[in-house]
This record gives C-alpha cells, structure tokens and sequence, in this order.
C-alpha cells in the first residue's frame, strides 16, 4: 500500500511541472525543499521555488526569450541550476541542458541543431560560450545568494501564469553521446519526466521526510528525476553537488547533508571502494545505481562495507531515465538483476519478434508514458527506434523467472569471430573470476583470417601481477576456444592510466577501442616534450595531469585549470587525485580537493603537505 502521492489518481492529476511546482508550494510552503552545498546561499523553501519560477520567466521575457523558445542551460551543478532548470520547464520553454565539459564544436552543434534561442550559463564560463554571441542571446547567471534575490524580487507582484504547457509540450532536449557520429537530441515532454518521477517514486514510496543527494550531473536525467524532481513532488529536501566534488568527497556530503538516498553509476561505486573514507555516520538507506552493468561482487562488497543497500536498474534516455529498478518489498531476482519494469511502463524480451521465454536472450523493447517523443531533426531514426509504441533499445537480455530483467549486451556490440557471433559481455561476466584483476573489456581488432581478434584489456588490482596463462586455462574451462581472446594487454600499455568513462560513469568504448589500434598500429614517436621551469615538484605535477586528462605535457602551465578540459569529469577527477595520492603517499583532505582546480594550487597543496618530496612511494 503506497502513500498518496503515490497513489494512481494522483498520477491522474498531473499536467505539467509549473502544476507541480504550485502545488507543492501550496502544500509544504516554508518547508526546506533545496539545502545548498554553497556557502552564503540560504536554504530555499518550496514556496520560493515557485517565486523563482515566476520570477525568472520575468527575466526570460526582459532578454526577449519567448514563451516557447529553447533555452540552454550550460552550467555545473549548483543551487542556481536546480532552480533554473525547474523553472525554465515550468515557464512552458524547452530547456536544453549542456554538459559544461563538453567541446566548442560540440556546443555550437547542440545549439545550431535544437535552435536555441538563449544560453544561460554559468559565470566563469564565459570562454566557451562568448562565441556564440553572434547567434543567440547569452545570458550569464551568476551562481549566488544575490541572483537568488534578484529574481525572487521580479516575482514581486506577478501574476500567476495564463498560459500553461501541456502534457505533449517538449519540456527539455538531451543530447546522448552515442559511440559514434554527433549526439542526437532526444525530445522528452512534460508527461516522460512525469511519469518517470511517478514511477520511481512509486517503487520506492518516498516521503515528504526523505532526503536526497544529487551527485550526478543535471544535465542528464541521472541527476534529475530521483533526486530533483521527486522531492519536488512528495515535499523531500535535496542538495545538489559539482559530480567531480561528490565523488571524490562522496561520504564527506553525507556527512554534512545526511541524505538518505542517493543515485551513481556502477564506476562511482567501484571508485568509492577503492577511497579508504567512510561516512561518521550512516544516514543512507539505499543507493541506486545505473547506466551500465553493476558487477554483483562488487555491489556485494560495498554493501557489506558501507551498510547501504545498492538497488541496480536500468534505462536509457530515451525511456527518460529508470524503466526497470530492484526495490525493497519485492522478491529479489537472480543475482545481476536490474529488477522488475516499474509501473508506468511494460517491457519485453523480443526474439525473432515473439516474447522469449524466461531465460532466453533477446532484445528488450519498453512501452509506457516514460518513452520519448523524437529525435531533433532526424524523424527516420525515431521511426526505426519507436515502433507501434515499443521502444527497441538495442540492448539484449533475459528475465528471469521472478521477472526481473538482466541486461546481457548491446546488439552492436557483436562479434565475428571465424563467422561465430561472439558478445564481449559473455568473456566479461567471468572477469570478477580472475585473481588479480579489477576491472576488464574485451575489444576486437581486425584479423585477415578470423575476421576479428578478441583483445581482452585489463586494469590489476593494487599490488597484483599479471598471469595470463591462468587467466586462460580459467576462461578455456568456461567458454569455448573461440570465445577466449588471444592478446591480454593491461590497460597502461595502450597508453592509458585507467578505462576512460564519460561524465555520467559510462565507458567510452570507442575512446578505449581508439587507444587500443593506436598501440597496436602506433603512429610514429613525437618528440619529448618540454616542461615549464625547472620545478621537480611541478614537472612531476604537470606529467600526472597530462597523463590523467590525455593531454600532452607541454600544454601543461601553472595556471591550467584542470576542470576546463574535454576529458574532465568526475571519475577523472577522482583519478587524478588518487594517481597524486599514489605518488606523493598524502591523503587530501575534503577542502583541499575542492582547492585542487588548477595545477598551481595543486602543486601548492602538495609542497605545504610534504615539502620535502616531489616523489615519496605512497605506504601501504
């Protein structure tokens, strides 16, 4: 039995966010909704959330940005952005969310492909947005107490909206990265994020007691429906934290917030496991976790550290975020699973166009008021995803006999091998079965022969060494000869530091499988690269931040802003300073992390904690 706001009639009621943002006004009022991790910035009740709203449509229709214009929202997580966000989706215009990491090509594509009439952005990120002066307006928002002010001051004496989106209004664009080509913009309505914050909180019957953390990035929905638009409705308290911060400094948020939910992706948990902090105290109830494969062993091993139960699921953009979740009160499924599809949606396993029997590998199709509407500019694609309603995700799977649904590959993903069908996920699923690894991938490179070659690529645990031949004989006991790859090669001997993942946690396999042929068909050697000044301490600095962010080490100076390169995100973040850690055998403390953005600061931290070194093996 759910409470009532979760109840069906209250879905039934629903018709569009700035509803929602009224509504929830009217009943929790000067409660605390947002509790910003920002110093000087006051807690925001729900009541001056729906004042913002009005108030930045005020501001909106000053710059000239019409009521069904497309705004940008290019920014890092922060208090101002949850606020932007809801009231721009509120005021019935589009917005479309940019990852502020993302390259200037990119942004100007975005912007050029959805036809944004205005980018609102962040104040220090002036760079990469100036040149698109020219094409619409810019709006720089500045990420304070006194904007805050200001705009709860325009709502002064404003009256409540005439005009309201619909269900069918286009509430915001999210551009996916896709393994290849240019990210598509997927068109999600007023009635996808409605449906999916009612169906993830449904599952889980949030209340109006219920705090949230949100440490993943707002212009994905991972950081949007679980942990932003949820307490919107049911009258819980959030917080909002930079991803690079709230991983690196996960458990030093709880503390200080004390959230008792929180949502990450399978890295940021593998990550967490490798940091030696652990919360004061606990105030977590349950982490969700999704956006790729969660390892069982690995959720087991954080669930008996940290006390916290892990609630794998699955989605994609375009089912608007979560279509399945393992949630408390039902029957576990077999182990691996991503739980049964939520209310609000159906999904199938499809093979050869008829529904698999339990067990049985096939595609996975969702259907539901979470599925998205379009793609910008390309109706053939949406017309070859969507069809008859069903959404083909492109993923493979199974269900079990519980019901719930395991996520096995992705249909691309195959390959030939001597004319068999070979998935990487088969090879994959026995990884956590090696001695002395901790994480691996199996890519293919082209085989005159065999059509392609199965490279298995490896990270070692801490302090392990490779052995092959036992890695082999192992895999030859489970999968046939074929399956088993002929090269292993660590990840460092193809030039990278660690498995590069997008933002969101995601594995950039086309990155890996770059780095892969380029070490396998090396291009010619470039000449040694110079470094700046003659500090020990600094060059050492500049050759870790360079390996870390794929940069070379001559575009290294002290006054490099490491957050401002295309390869930041937060599990770069995270590398970097686990990789510094390592080397000069120090353990940062939570502020000084939020200090180490430029490389100035970071050899300025370092020398103040050890002096004496540029380079002291860390003890273990």
């Amino acid at each position: 039995m759910v409470s009532a706001e979760w109840a069906p009639e209250s879905y039934a009621r629903l018709t569009d966010f700035g509803s929602v943002i009224e509504d929830s006004a009217k009943r929790y009022g000067d409660e605390v909704y947002l509790a910003p991790a920002e110093s000087g910035i006051a807690p925001i009740s729900f009541v001056d959330v729906e004042r913002f709203a009005r108030g930045f449509e005020v501001l909106l229709e000053q710059h000239g940005i019409g009521p069904t214009a497309a705004c940008a929202l290019f920014s890092n997580n922060s208090s101002v952005m949850v606020l932007q966000f809801l009231a721009i989706i509120a005021s019935g215009r589009t917005c479309v969310p940019i990852n502020p990491n993302s390259s200037v090509d990119e942004i100007a594509y975005i912007v050029s492909d959805s036809e944004v009439r205005a980018v609102l952005y962040e104040a220090g990120l002036e760079e990469k947005a100036s040149f698109l002066t020219e094409t619409c307006e810019l709006v720089s928002i500045d990420q304070d107490r006194g904007f805050v002010d200001l705009i709860l001051r325009l709502a002064e004496g404003q009256p409540e909206r005439a005009g309201r989106p619909t269900l069918e209004t286009i509430a915001e664009i999210v551009y996916t990265t896709g393994s290849t080509g240019r990210p598509k913009g997927v068109q999600l309505t007023h009635r996808n994020l409605l449906a999916d914050m009612y169906g993830v909180g449904r599952a889980f019957d949030f209340s109006r007691q219920e705090r949230f953390l949100t440490v993943t990035p707002l212009f994905h929905n991972s950081g949007q429906i679980m942990t932003t638009l949820i307490p919107l409705y049911c009258g819980g308290r959030t917080t909002a934290v930079r991803p690079d911060m709230g991983f690196i400094n996960f458990w030093h948020y709880v503390d200080r917030f004390q959230p008792a939910w929180t949502l990450v992706m399978p890295s940021h948990i593998a990550l967490t496991l490798d940091r030696k902090e652990a919360p004061a105290q606990q105030s977590l109830r349950g982490i969700l976790c999704g956006g790729a494969k969660l390892d069982p062993q690995t959720q087991r091993e954080f669930e008996q550290r940290f006390g916290v139960t892990v609630y794998a699921n699955y989605g994609l953009t375009e089912s608007t975020s979560i279509a399945t979740c393992v949630r408390p009160g039902h029957a576990k499924g077999e182990p691996g699973s991503v739980g049964p599809p939520l209310d609000i949606n159906e999904v199938r396993v499809v093979k050869e166009n008829t529904n698999a029997r339990a067990g049985v590998v096939g595609e996975i199709w969702i259907r539901g008021d979470n599925v998205f509407t379009g793609y910008v500019n390309h109706p053939e694609l949406y017309a070859e995803k969507v069809i008859d309603g069903w959404l083909h995700t492109g993923d493979l799977g199974y269900v079990d006999n519980s019901g719930h649904v395991h996520i096995v590959d992705r249909i691309d993903s195959m390959v030939l091998v001597g004319g068999e069908n070979v998935y990487p996920s088969e090879i994959e699923r026995f990884v956590p079965d090696l001695t002395g690894i901790s994480e691996a991938f199996v890519l293919a490179i082209p085989d005159k022969i065999m059509g392609a070659e199965l490279v298995f690529v490896y990270r070692l645990a801490d302090g392990a060494s490779a052995d092959v031949r036992t890695w082999k004989t192992y895999l030859f006991t489970k999968l046939p000869r074929f399956k088993v790859p002929r090269r292993f090669i660590g990840i460092q001997e193809i030039g990278l530091d660690d498995f590069p993942r997008s933002q969101s946690g995601k594995l950039l396999r086309k990155r890996l499988q770059n780095a892969l042929e380029a070490a396998l068909l090396p291009t010619p050697a470039r000449g040694a690269p110079a470094h700046e000044g003659s500090s020990r301490l600094f060059a050492k600095v500049a050759a870790i931040v360079a390996e870390v962010l794929e940069i070379e080490v001559d575009q290294v100076r002290r006054e490099t802003s490491t957050d401002n390169q295309p390869s930041w995100d937060s599990t770069t973040h995270m590398r970097l300073i686990l990789t510094l850690e390592g080397a000069f055998g120090i353990t940062f403390t939570p502020a000084q992390i939020i200090e180490m953005v430029r490389v100035s600061s970071i050899v300025g931290i370092i020398e103040a904690a050890a002096p004496e070194v540029p380079s002291r093996p860390r003890e273990r």
